[in-house]
């Protein structure tokens, strides 16, 4: 997460340009700020409430704010120099992340793969399958030129849901588009991605303006994404199979951080490893061999309802099988779920759950192993879980022994940006102090299946930092009368 302040230049322009309150929420709202996050109007002008949101972004509300808002605002002003230059900066200045490249391309009769200009639909699929799979407007700040398109993603944190949630909203969003088209007539992309360990560099002479948003599309990174493209690999594995409308290609740097230890529920078997022969003189490093192909799946129904479902694999390829037990030497755990003694069997219930979903889940009743030394264990565990998850009951608040993995967690991410805390309430209980204040997914009085639902339906909403329902909700005025 990066946390920039707006310029002074910026919050002119945003109040000359969005002055309205209306337009103003929807803004916001497109940039990834809940109507109910957003501050109150309460008869401000249009620069004082900028102002305001403002302060926002600059305490980290609003992660990577500056850049989601100024992106959000280009599109309905490509024109506005300011807006352009922000963007730019605002990119520059993020931490390395994923870069992208999709091209569209048609089988011919002959299997030859020929590249097709589908410039009015590939950026806004793109878009859309970010949209879909719950990606804020601005995570990819991409450039379209002729049949190809090359996007930049600075978090890292978003690398498996590349891989996985957006790859299968890609490959839906082309179904519906193909629909009953035949041969020629069906529009295929290939998806490169690829780990950038540094800021990737900006190219000699590239500036701001609407051809190149961000100096991370330039530069030898990106020019190795669009090797990995035109893969003879990748090619094959697209006119092998026929029905397949997108196959992906992931950089062995993006393989191995997000598909190769199962860790994020991706299955490695629907991958395979392909060589790559790059010419002399790409300066790429580490030096690049091999890379992975796969043909993602559409997912059944919508991103989020197939991540919903325990035992589904999140990335519409194939159900990720779990997985009891850490694999030897693999210290990184998703979750840590701390429970008080009294509670093991909710704890043992919880573990499972996240563990169908392909989580790696540290469960001291299940990792601590006879000659294991307990109390290095879960030191080592709370120094490394990405979240603590907390068994919320009148057990565990009088627990003085599960005190010290909450607070660690708490110490690591006060302000709850980062959702690294994760309390869930299975007994009618009333957390005091600091735990009173945040907010947990409750459990309490609901049968099995009820349970589970609400427990995934919780999980998904952490994951994605937003709880936005699936169907409209119901008309809240007085209905008319008959």
């Amino acid at each position: 997460m990066v946390t920039q302040r707006l310029t002074d230049e910026e919050i002119r322009e945003l109040a000359r340009a969005f002055y309205r309150q209306i337009e103003v929420l929807s803004l916001l709202e497109r940039a990834g700020l809940e109507r109910h996050q957003q501050p109150s109007w309460s008869g401000q002008s249009a620069q004082e409430y900028w102002q305001g949101i403002n302060r926002l972004v600059e305490s980290g509300q609003l992660p990577d704010g500056r850049l989601k808002i100024l992106t959000a605002a280009g599109r309905d002003f490509k024109a506005n120099r300011t807006f352009l230059k922000g963007i730019e900066q605002a990119a520059a200045a993020a931490p390395a992340g994923v870069l992208l490249a999709v091209d569209s391309v048609v089988l011919m009769a002959d299997g030859t793969l020929v590249p097709v200009d589908w410039r009015l639909g590939l950026a806004g699929i793109v878009d859309d399958a970010a949209r879909r799979c719950g990606l804020a407007v601005g995570t990819i700040v991409h450039r379209q030129r002729d049949t190809s398109l090359t996007g930049a993603v600075r978090d890292r944190a978003a690398a498996p849901m590349l891989v996985g949630a957006f790859a299968a909203e890609l490959a839906g969003a082309l179904a519906v588009h193909n629909g009953e088209r035949v041969g020629a007539e069906r529009v295929r992309l290939r998806l490169a991605l690829h780990a950038t360990a540094d800021a990737p560099p900006a190219a000699p002479g590239a500036g701001a303006g609407a051809d190149n948003p961000s100096p991370a599309l330039d530069g030898p990174a990106a020019a190795l994404t669009h090797r990995l493209v035109d893969a003879p690999g990748l090619s094959q594995l697209l006119r092998s199979d026929p029905a397949a409308d997108l196959g992906v290609i992931l950089s062995s740097a993006l393989y191995d951080a997000t598909v190769r230890h199962s860790v994020h529920g991706l299955d490695p078997t629907v991958f395979r490893e392909i060589k790559i022969d790059l010419p002399r003189g790409v300066p790429v490093l580490p030096a690049v061999r091999s890379a992975w192909v796969t043909v993602p799946r559409p997912a059944t129904g919508s991103a989020s309802d197939a991540a919903a479902r325990p035992g589904q694999a999140a990335n519409g390829l194939a159900p990720y099988h779990p997985r009891p037990a850490a694999v030897p030497g693999d210290h990184r755990w998703d979750y840590l779920i701390s429970v008080a003694d009294e509670d093991g069997g909710w704890g043992a219930w919880i573990a499972w759950e996240l563990e169908q979903r392909g989580f790696l889940v540290h469960l001291q009743a299940w990792d601590v192993l006879p000659g294991n030394n307990p109390v290095i264990q879960m030191d080592q565990a709370v120094r490394h879980a990405e979240k603590t998850l907390l068994v919320l009951s009148e057990n565990y608040l009088r627990a003085p022994e599960v005190q010290v993995q909450w607070t660690i967690a708490w110490r690591g991410d006060p302000t709850g940006i980062q959702r690294r805390l994760v309390p869930v309430r299975v007994a009618a209980c009333r957390p005091e102090g600091i735990l009173h204040g945040i907010s947990y997914i409750d459990l309490v009085d609901l049968d099995d299946s009820d349970a589970r639902e609400a427990f995934h339906r919780g999980i998904d909403a952490v994951l994605r930092g937003r709880n936005r329902p699936t169907s409209p909700p119901p008309f809240p005025g007085p209905r008319a009368q008959s």
